[in-house]
């Protein structure tokens, strides 16, 4: 069963964790909207689809995996022919050789020139920001969830001593009121239950009907 240190361990991992890629993927973003600002738009042309495999790991840990991707050309300002790979990952392209594709470029750096469509800009983005949401929701949710099934059954238990206590000191108060000590049943009942004078007067009274 889950405690206390192990739901706010798990919490903070989750929180952790979350704001850690928030924080990467926004400043990623805020560059990326840097580059478009201060970007050149023009055409570029598909001369090359393809994929390559690429090797994550060593030894039996070793995972393949194939990255597609597609060759743009375009040519800037100054007519020089500029030629860059965009990406995919481990989607399929959705290019086809010799189409014609919007792309941004730097005019002080051609080459680190992209592709300009919503999903090559931002997809990747937008899926590391679902992400970290994701990590800060379970933290949340970890901590809604077992952090108030704790504290109903800590509740629960202090509840059961309370009453406990409670039985006891009512026993004691019946001792008093059964010799005739009413007065020192009110002290007792003022000590034990921090009351002040009148609320032990009330409460004493009505064990004492109780006992009627």
């Amino acid at each position: 069963m889950f405690n206390n240190k192990v739901v706010y361990f798990g919490v903070i991992v989750f929180t952790i964790v979350g704001l850690i890629i928030l924080y990467f993927v926004v400043s990623d973003i805020i560059r990326q909207v840097s580059y478009i600002n201060k970007a050149m738009s023009g055409m570029g042309e598909v001369i090359e689809i393809g994929k390559k495999s690429t090797v994550t790991g060593s030894g039996t840990s070793k995972q393949y995996s194939v990255v597609h991707y597609a060759k743009i050309r375009f040519s800037p300002s100054n007519g020089k022919q500029i030629t860059f790979e965009h990406r995919y990952g481990l989607l399929q392209n959705h290019f086809n050789k010799g189409d014609k594709v919007k792309v941004y470029f730097d005019q002080k750096d051609p080459p680190d020139a992209r592709v300009n469509s919503f999903l090559a800009l931002w997809a990747g983005y937008l899926a590391i920001l679902i992400m970290a949401i994701s990590f800060l929701a379970g933290g949340y949710t970890v901590h809604k969830v077992f952090g108030s099934d704790i504290q109903r059954k800590q509740s629960y238990v202090k509840q059961k001593i309370s009453n406990h206590q409670n039985a006891s000191v009512d026993q004691t108060v019946r001792e008093f009121l059964g010799k005739g000590r009413k007065i020192e049943a009110i002290k007792y009942i003022r000590e034990e239950m921090n009351l002040g004078l009148d609320d032990a007067k009330k409460y004493v009274e009505s064990i004492d009907k109780g006992m009627k």
